[in-house]
C-alpha cells in the first residue's frame, strides 16, 4: 500500500465469467452473488482470459512509450468534438466496454495538474478513446457532441487499441448479463440494450511517482475521491497499484446527479485499498447503474 494511506487492504471476490450466459440458474446464481458483492463491497473482480491478458500487456508498454513523448508531440493529439485524445491535466489513465478504465500507473510528467477534483489539481496524464467516427459521418457534420475522429497517434496504437476494446467486448456484455439476472429485471438484456451502439470509451491513466509530482496538487493523491459516471466500469492496474475503494458505508448515501461527490470524504479511515493482482479487472457500477437501479 502507498506511505502515508489511510486505508485498510483488502482481498476482493473474483468470479470466472462463463463461456457464454444464457440465462441458467447457475447464471442467475452467479448474478445475484455479483449484485450482493457490489452492495457489500462495492468492487469485485474477474478473472482475464489469457488474450486479454496478452493485449493488456502490449497496452500498457505502447502507452507508456506515448507518454515519454515530448509533451509539445503529446498535446497535438485532442479533438474537441470527440471529447478523446491527449489531457495533461494543465495543458487545458476499465477498458472501457462501458467504461473501461485502465490505470497503467508510472513515473512523473511536469505537465500534470490539468483536470480538477474539489478544486484540487489531479496528478495523471491521460489518452482518451472514444468512439472513432469519420468527418464524414453526418452526425459529425452537425456537430453532434461526443462524435467525431480520435485523434490517434500512430497507427499502431490506433490498431492495439481498437484490439483492446473488443477483447474486453465480450466481458462487458456478459457482466451487464449477470447483472440484470442478479436484479431480476423484467427483461434480462434489458441492460446490454441500452448499450447498443453506445458511447462507450476507454481511458489510458498516467501517474507520476510520488516524490516526482510538480506540488500542483494534494500530496499523496493521484486522483481525488470521486465517483464515476458510466453504467458499468471495468478497470485494470499495473504492478504498482494505487487503486483506493469506498464500499458502502450504512447511513452514508452518495448521489452524484444530486450532489457532487468530488473529493467528499477522502481523508477518512474508510476506504479499502486493492492491492494489485496479475490477470483479473476489476467492475464496478457508475453514476448510471446507480440511477436506473435506483441504487
Amino acid at each position: 500500500m502507498p506511505p502515508g494511506a489511510n486505508a485498510t487492504p483488502v482481498q476482493l471476490k473474483t468470479f470466472q465469467l462463463p463461456e457464454k450466459v444464457t440465462g441458467s440458474i447457475a447464471d442467475v446464481a452467479m448474478g445475484k452473488e455479483m449484485v450482493e458483492t457490489w452492495r457489500r463491497d462495492g468492487i469485485f473482480q474477474i478473472e482475464m482470459t489469457p488474450g486479454q491478458g496478452e493485449i493488456l500487456k502490449k497496452a500498457y508498454m505502447i502507452s507508456k512509450d506515448f507518454f515519454a513523448l515530448p509533451a509539445k508531440e503529446k498535446v497535438k493529439h485532442v479533438d474537441d468534438q470527440s471529447f478523446s485524445g491527449y489531457i495533461a491535466r494543465l495543458v487545458k489513465l476499465l477498458i472501457l466496454l462501458v467504461t473501461i478504465e485502465s490505470a497503467l500507473d508510472t513515473i512523473n510528467h511536469r505537465y500534470s495538474g490539468e483536470e480538477i477534483t474539489d478544486g484540487v489539481a489531479d496528478y495523471s496524464e491521460i489518452f482518451t478513446v472514444t468512439k472513432d467516427v469519420s468527418k464524414q459521418d453526418p452526425r459529425v457534420r452537425q456537430q453532434w457532441p461526443c462524435h467525431g475522429p480520435c485523434p490517434w497517434p500512430n497507427d499502431k496504437y490506433k490498431d492495439l487499441m481498437t484490439s483492446v476494446m473488443k477483447h474486453f467486448e465480450g466481458s462487458g456484455d456478459k457482466l451487464l448479463h449477470l447483472t440484470a439476472l442478479g436484479l431480476a429485471l423484467c427483461h434480462e438484456t434489458s441492460l446490454q440494450e441500452l448499450t447498443d451502439d453506445g458511447w462507450h470509451h476507454m481511458r489510458i491513466l498516467r501517474f507520476p511517482a510520488m516524490n516526482k509530482t510538480n506540488g500542483k496538487g494534494k500530496a499523496g493523491r493521484g486522483i481525488g475521491s470521486h465517483t464515476d459516471y458510466g453504467l458499468l466500469v471495468i478497470a485494470s492496474q499495473d504492478h504498482i497499484g494505487g487503486l483506493f475503494i469506498r464500499p458502502p458505508i450504512a447511513g452514508e448515501e452518495i448521489r452524484n446527479w444530486e450532489q457532487s461527490a468530488a473529493g467528499k470524504n477522502e481523508d477518512d479511515d474508510k476506504w479499502t485499498y486493492i492491492p494489485p493482482k496479475e490477470n483479473v479487472l476489476t467492475v464496478f457500477p457508475g453514476d448510471m447503474m446507480q440511477y436506473i437501479t435506483s441504487g
